[in-house]
């Protein structure tokens, strides 16, 4: 009796205690909730921050709310009510009135919880008013929240937490220390279960060193595969930064071309890598697993084992790691002693150092984190004999959608194709995402669909049901296969072998570039440059311009859509050269093109000259979201501006015509600095007018003789001195540009795209090479014992061989042939919206051909020596093993 009494007294304090702290919990936050309502600010509202009680009461000065909304917002009365910024207040401010509810229904809480009463009802109306006043605001808007607004959701907030806390934390701590002795009794009968006092004699680490000597071929590929990737991160790296350190005047502004290329290339190398170490560290562990179940059953510890386990993933990575980058160093020693030698000078560039491993080693890092990941359930598998059995199961078939989804699949196929010649998008790395999604859901179902006629035929017809089976009980794994080398051979053909023969077509660096040093210049420097030529040897052509700026210089990325910066000035805005029309009949005769017949513009049209060669993706004038027709003002860039002005600011003109030519030089890789063309009367209204002299007007074409070059550009960087508020906008657009500098660049763009497509190139070829000895390999003692059966039941050994050969022949070629088709609408595609002409054309070709050449036959040869012997495995290995 005396122990019940004790619980009941203990019982009773702890609810008195609890009842206490939630007195004083909701006794705090309603106070902090008043206070916030009566005495914070609650609200901004054009410009003026008012507490609750302040802005009704001036509502209600004011006669009403139209009367004070058409008082602030200087709207007039009768407009009030059909003002889409009023409606949008509306709702906002009668819920006012609930939160003012909400602030007297707390004080009467306060007054019921000091008098030892604490209603729930009132707790939870209080809750859904605030509530709805923050969601009615949210949905809304109207006003601005202020201080007491966010005080006072918080402040509920923390009383809703809190109460729920309070009345559940009896029951977390008890549920705590219940778990708490359960896992300490599992850990204490874990412990006595797995005791072992003794030592592992030396018989034991003799069958595990034979073990790992066994079972090297698995380490020489899971070597050969993350060492590749390490090859080809770190020469890409390194390419880059040799270059810059070579001296070739990799320039340093927002978006260079450099940065550029690495950054298109840069991820893909990262998939890929991530794809090939994942495909790698899948075989090694399934190869693995049978050695390692052989040793869990013979009584080996866990921790042991995942020892055993994590020593030879480290050794390998590690190994891997220091390999890749001995390669990759030799490589750009040769690549930067002979190939680049014409950029950086005669002497060998260095790799980049610590700086290019450390940078080499966090891309891979990231890449085996994300490909361990990938593969995590083959490390936390519970059974490892199950794992090392299951590749046995049968698949089941797709065997409904397949027509829709066909035409579904085709649909976006087709559409991923069309999408890469239309502009505005012309070109973009979308249409090829798009490309490998629809190819995925075509090929699947028409596979699928292939794959069931095919076994409905042969059951009635009896024709062909060995070749068959595979892909009937295999379906799953033998498309992953299939459609991870399309996908491979596609991105092959139709991004990267048209990008390298693109960059051979276009030609020397030196000849985009016809004078020695271009300027924009303005009246003032009329004596300047007079000055410049008396003492000089320089031929100076001038010719009348306009800056002509569009609202956004650049594709506009997902962290400024993120930002919003939409609804702000947008950054960086396109500059370009506006010239007339008769200004451009002369600037092609002097670099010796044809003029042709008159471009006749009208009021609203104008002629584009993009200044780029052949290695250029086509893009429009600019990236204005939503218009397939350039916007421009005439004039420099705005600093500020209204968005809702935007269009107004800059208003659409037509692009009537367009070409590809290089006039003054190719400056930004065409991003920037292209020839706009408007008809001669456009062109002096704006330019006599005076409405558009807002920056140089003067284009100075520069041609020095004899040994005055640098002489010229020393004077030339005093004059950029000058006009430095010119490059304020973007740091890119100089009063100046000088051709050996420019040249430099472009020509270490040309030698650092045609690397890093190779690099890539051969990423995806090896790839391609792993996968098929990774399929085969995990495949080799089911196929052995399959065609083990094949020859029990009297089929010839060349039959056999033919069977196997025909099943290899649809993943090799069956997956080569159907993405090579596919990429050809791309390949044109490039030829076509760059514009090439007929010897850009013969050189592009020459170089597909060429690519597509060494690329087919090393594939054909690699696979045709692994296939082979594969065969003698599967085909000789029972041979071998009754030997």
């Amino acid at each position: 009796m005396k122990k019940e009494n004790g619980n009941r007294s203990k019982n009773s304090k702890k609810k008195c205690g609890l009842r206490s702290e939630g007195r004083l919990l909701g006794i705090g936050t309603s106070v902090v909730f008043v206070a916030s309502v009566l005495c914070l600010k609650w609200l901004t509202f054009a410009g003026k921050r008012y507490t609750l009680p302040l802005f009704l009461k001036a509502v209600y000065a004011s006669g009403g709310l139209p009367e004070y909304f058409s008082r602030v917002t200087v709207t007039a009365r009768e407009a009030v009510t059909k003002d889409s910024a009023y409606a949008q207040f509306l709702p906002s401010y009668f819920l006012l009135y609930v939160a003012a509810a909400a602030a007297a229904l707390s004080i009467l809480r306060i007054v019921l919880l000091l008098f030892g009463k604490n209603p729930r009802f009132l707790r939870y109306i209080i809750y859904g008013m605030t509530l709805t006043v923050f969601l009615v605001l949210v949905t809304f808007g109207g006003y601005l929240p202020d201080d007491g607004l966010i005080v006072s959701v918080i402040a509920v907030g923390i009383d809703s937490l809190g109460h729920v806390y309070l009345e559940q934390r009896k029951q977390i701590r008890d549920e705590a220390e219940a778990l708490k002795r359960e896992e300490q009794e599992k850990k204490e009968e874990k412990k006595r279960r797995k005791h072992f006092p003794g030592r592992y004699d030396r018989g034991f680490y003799h069958v595990v060193w034979r073990n790992f000597v066994h079972n090297r071929k698995s380490y020489f590929l899971f070597i050969l595969g993350a060492g590749g990737v390490v090859t080809i991160l770190h020469t890409l790296l390194g390419v880059q930064y040799g270059l810059k350190a070579g001296g070739a005047g990799i320039g340093t502004g927002y978006g260079n071309g450099m940065q550029r290329i690495l950054g298109e290339i840069l991820p893909v190398a990262a998939c890929i890598s991530v794809l090939i170490l994942a495909l790698i560290i899948t075989h090694y562990l399934r190869t693995r697993m049978h050695n390692y179940s052989i040793f869990y059953s013979l009584g080996i510890r866990k921790n042991t084992l995942r020892l055993i386990i994590a020593l030879e993933y480290t050794v390998c990575l590690l190994f891997a790691y220091f390999a890749g980058l001995f390669l990759a160093a030799s490589v750009l020693f040769l690549a930067g002693k002979t190939l680049l030698a014409d950029i950086t000078g005669s002497r060998p560039w260095s790799a980049g150092g610590w700086k290019t491993a450390a940078a080499t080693a966090g891309i891979y890092g990231a890449a085996v984190l994300v490909s361990s990941l990938i593969n995590y359930h083959l490390f936390g598998h519970e059974s490892l004999f199950k794992l090392s059995t299951r590749r046995q199961e049968a698949e089941k078939m797709p065997h409904r959608f397949l027509v829709p989804g066909i035409a579904a699949g085709t649909a976006v196929t087709v559409s991923a194709a069309v999408r890469y010649w239309l502009p505005p998008e012309a070109e973009k790395f979308s249409a090829n995402i798009w490309m490998l999604i629809g190819s995925f859901v075509l090929f699947y179902f028409l596979h699928a669909r292939t794959a069931a006629y095919s076994s409905r035929r042969s059951e009635t017809q009896g024709e062909r049901l060995l070749s068959i089976l595979p892909w009937r009980y295999r379906f799953k794994t033998n498309y992953r296969f299939w459609y991870l080398l399309f996908a491979l051979h596609l991105l092959s053909g139709m991004i990267y072998i048209p990008e390298y023969a693109a960059v051979e077509a276009a030609g020397s660096a030196a000849g985009l570039y016809p004078y020695d040093f271009v300027c924009m210049s303005y009246e003032e420097d009329e004596d300047y440059f007079s000055d410049l030529s008396a003492t000089c040897d320089v031929e100076i052509h001038t010719w009348p311009m306009l800056r002509c700026t569009t609202p956004l210089g650049a594709p506009y990325t997902w962290k400024q859509a993120a930002a919003n910066q939409y609804m702000g000035v947008l950054w960086p805005q396109g500059q370009h050269i506006a010239v007339p029309e008769t200004c451009y009949r002369e600037l092609k005769r002097a670099v010796g093109e044809p003029v042709g017949k008159s471009l006749e513009l009208e009021e609203n049209e104008v002629h584009v000259v993009f200044q780029q060669d052949t290695s250029v993706k086509s893009h429009p004038l600019e990236w204005y979201i939503g218009d397939r027709e350039p916007r421009f003002r005439i004039g420099q860039p705005v600093r500020s501006y209204d968005f809702m002005e935007r269009e107004t600011l800059f208003p659409q003109y037509v692009m009537k015509s367009s070409e590809r030519s290089i006039l003054t030089g190719m400056f930004q890789q065409g991003q920037q600095e292209n020839i706009v063309v408007l008809s001669d009367h456009v062109f002096d209204g704006f330019f006599r007018g005076g409405g558009g002299k807002e920056g140089p007007t003067r284009l100075k074409l520069i041609k020095c003789g004899g040994d005055d070059y640098e002489i010229i550009e020393q004077k030339l960087q005093t004059y950029a001195k000058r006009h430095k508020n010119d490059a304020s906008w973007d740091d890119r657009i100089q009063p100046y540009y000088a051709k050996q500098t420019a040249a430099a660049e472009t020509k270490a763009e040309h030698h650092f795209k045609k690397a890093a497509c190779l690099a890539v190139l051969a990423g995806l070829l090896t790839g391609s090479f792993f996968i098929f000895f990774i399929k085969y390999g995990l495949e080799q003692e089911e196929l052995a014992k399959k065609f083990s059966q094949l020859k029990s039941i009297g089929m010839p050994e060349k039959e056999r061989r033919r069977l196997l050969v025909r099943e290899m022949a649809k993943i090799v070629w069956g997956s080569y042939v159907p993405a090579v088709l596919l990429s050809i609408s791309f390949i044109c595609a490039v030829a076509a919206k760059r514009m090439y002409t007929a010897w850009e054309l013969a050189v592009y070709v020459k170089y597909l051909c060429i690519l597509f050449l060494c690329y087919t036959l090393l594939y054909a040869v690699v696979t045709a020596i692994l296939g082979t012997c594969y065969i003698r495995a599967v085909l000789g290995g029972r041979r071998r093993q009754r030997r």
